[in-house]
């Protein structure tokens, strides 16, 4: 190790002023550009990955907006109430394709029970049960199914005035 160092200074002792400042540069450089290739390279796969999901991200982009217009328009939609009794539940239930035969009134409190319904249908009527009648959800007890999308559920409803 020590020969191989001795060697090595007395290679650079032998060149001239001007070639030393020529291989200095040409060292200078190169480490300068694989320092630049080790940083930019994670940038560029970075970017690459971004301009894939680019026209995902404005598509969904596209959707938020298209979202953000209807709320604005559903704001200026006054509340629907509508007489809450059985049969009107009933209607509004299978209107959304919901079926069961398990809806109870006790001491101004609904109780509904489902079994293997769809979830997201759940959630959509859930919300239009509070629009329109007027209902609050007290309780709910919902048990996933092994099918995708399909629940038992319990819910527990009041109506508001």
């Amino acid at each position: 190790m020590k020969k191989r160092m001795h060697n090595l200074m007395i290679f650079w002792q032998i060149k001239s002023e001007p070639e030393k400042i020529k291989r200095l540069l040409v060292g200078a450089c190169l480490l300068l550009l694989v320092i630049s290739v080790l940083w930019l390279y994670p940038m560029l796969k970075e970017r690459e990955q971004l301009s894939q999901q680019l026209p995902e991200l404005r598509h969904q982009l596209v959707l938020a907006y298209a979202l953000a217009q209807k709320i604005s328009q559903l704001e200026d939609v006054p509340i629907q109430t509508t007489h809450t009794s059985m049969e009107a539940i009933q209607k509004s239930l299978t209107k959304l394709g919901l079926v069961t035969n398990k809806v109870r009134f006790d001491n101004q409190v609904i109780i509904i029970e489902f079994e293997k319904i769809s979830f997201s249908t759940l959630v959509k009527w859930t919300h239009d049960a509070q629009v329109f009648f007027q209902l609050l959800v007290l309780e709910a007890s919902i048990l996933p199914l092994n099918q995708l999308d399909q629940v038992n559920a319990i819910l527990t409803f009041k109506k508001i005035n």
